[in-house]
């Protein structure tokens, strides 16, 4: 004779909920997705699919070593990563 066998279902644990905090936090890819689509993507008239990815390659590249960026203190990436913050102060 076949032996049932019975699943427990007090082994399974729901999965844990984010804090609060962590739910309201900006993610990065959300906020420079929005800032491509504000600053290029709403302004540029594309004249092919090779123009397009010339200007989103142009506009990434100034976005992550170029632009200053408040969680690094208003640096540019690219003076962060060498350890110089090219900020200037207005007196």
């Amino acid at each position: 004779m076949a032996k049932k066998t019975t699943l427990s279902t007090s082994a399974v644990k729901p999965p844990a909920k984010a804090s609060a905090s962590a739910e309201a936090a900006p993610k990065p890819a959300a906020a420079s997705n929005g800032r491509m689509r504000d600053g290029l993507l709403n302004e540029t008239l594309f004249t092919s699919l090779a123009h397009a990815r010339e200007a989103v390659a142009s506009w990434a590249d100034d976005y992550n070593a170029e632009r200053p960026h408040s969680s690094l203190g208003y640096a540019t990436p690219a003076a962060y990563a060498v350890g110089t913050n090219t900020k200037t102060h207005l007196a």
